[in-house]
């Protein structure tokens, strides 16, 4: 192989950062690569998985959420090249003993201190989101599997956004005692356009926002213009047919109350609803469920209008029809909270933000520019949109 990695792998022609990686991974490097939503980061880890298999090694694809666990578990499976792949997370065990495990960091985390030889013969380990690190609650895990991981195992650490990626990959490289390559592309295969949106004032580029808050400034006490109205917005989104959309609530029960309202549309044809309800066949054969009352036939009825909303507090059965069904582009509305974003290879066309800012825990305030450009990275499919359009209400 040539000092810039392979030209292709499994049918894609890789992009220069791609192929810089898969160089690294071929002489035995760690790889810590940071690349807009969307770009192909999982093609490098795929690709090192592809090297771990050829060696006769189990690899281990770790994740931040069990709904970007579960999506990489259905890849791996269907991927012929794989096959023999492994889910454990905290509601599920499938097959742990594949060849290819997908797993929580969590759950890595605990193998690590309780039980360190079920990873005796693992040769590379993906950290998905591994930017999780400086997360105040939950980034010690992250940082104790990498400090204590066995130092033969190669680590792939893949990331939308790191400012400190040199810094970081120092880091890395003292605590695995092994050389990093730290690669960063900033180009996105499919462009953003972002818009403004306010009752009073319509549609606009962020490039009018001081004329129109001139416009409005005599208002600033009247309460009619400080309620945000999305109703105009979304019948634009529907007329123009700029769909399917991601619209983004920082509250699981608004996401339940619009995706009701929304229901009330019918925006799928009569083909699409046979397609939706041969999903719901299908799983009801899978997993042997009864969707003739209560929240389930609730969330049927709205997907067969092609809404759906999606968060964390819902039955993991729920949110696995609901990410089957708009991974096959049936859902043309999803309302969904922050954790939909994280790296779930399941874009749009538009991205709606409800509000830009949300409850840290403590306070609300102004989200931070990193969860913005990863959920608004969601918009624009590769191949099929010349720009993905992003929507903030204000």
């Amino acid at each position: 192989m040539s000092s810039l990695g392979p030209a292709t792998f499994k049918g894609f022609t890789l992009a220069p950062f791609q192929r810089r990686a898969a160089a690294a991974l071929d002489t035995d490097r760690n790889v810590l690569v940071a690349a807009p939503t969307g770009a192909g980061k999982t093609l490098v880890a795929e690709y090192a998985i592809h090297l771990a298999t050829q060696r006769g090694m189990r690899s281990i694809y770790t994740a931040p959420i069990k709904a970007l666990s579960n999506q990489k578990f259905r890849d791996f499976r269907e991927d012929e090249a794989i096959g023999d792949a492994g889910l454990m997370t905290g509601d599920i065990t499938l097959n742990p003993g594949g060849r290819v495990l997908v797993m929580t960091t969590e759950i890595l985390r605990n193998t690590l201190t309780e039980d360190p030889d079920k990873l005796r013969d693992v040769g590379v380990v993906v950290f998905d989101e591994v930017h999780y690190m400086d997360d105040p609650d939950r980034g010690s895990v992250w940082e104790e599997t990498l400090m204590f991981l066995p130092k033969d195992v190669i680590v792939v650490a893949l990331s939308a956004t790191i400012d400190n990626l040199g810094q970081f990959g120092s880091w890395l490289e003292r605590v695995r005692d092994r050389p990093v390559e730290a690669i960063t592309e900033a180009k996105r295969p499919v462009p953003l356009k972002n818009y403004l949106y306010h009752p009073k004032a319509g549609t606009f580029p962020p490039s009018r926002l001081k004329q129109v808050r001139k416009r409005f400034q005599d208002q600033r006490r009247n309460r009619e213009y400080k309620r945000r109205d999305d109703r105009e917005l979304v019948s634009e989104l529907v007329e123009s047919k700029t769909l399917p959309v991601l619209y983004f609530c920082f509250s699981r029960r608004l996401c339940e109350t619009k995706a009701r309202k929304m229901a009330r549309k019918r925006l799928l044809d009569p083909q699409e609803i046979e397609q939706v309800n041969e999903v719901w066949d299908e799983a009801r054969s899978e997993f042997g469920f009864d969707d003739r009352h209560g929240a389930i036939s609730e969330l049927r009825k709205q997907t067969e209008r092609g809404v759906a909303c999606h968060h964390a507090g819902m039955l993991p059965l729920h949110k696995e029809i609901v990410e089957r069904l708009f991974s096959r582009g049936l859902l043309k509305f999803l309302f969904t909270t922050e954790t939909f974003a994280l790296g779930i290879n399941m874009p749009a066309r538009a991205v709606v933000f409800d509000s830009l800012s949300k409850f840290n825990g403590i306070d609300f305030d102004y989200m931070r520019t990193r969860d913005f450009l990863q959920m608004a990275g969601r918009a624009g499919r590769q191949g099929m949109d010349e720009v993905g359009l992003v929507y903030s209400v204000l």
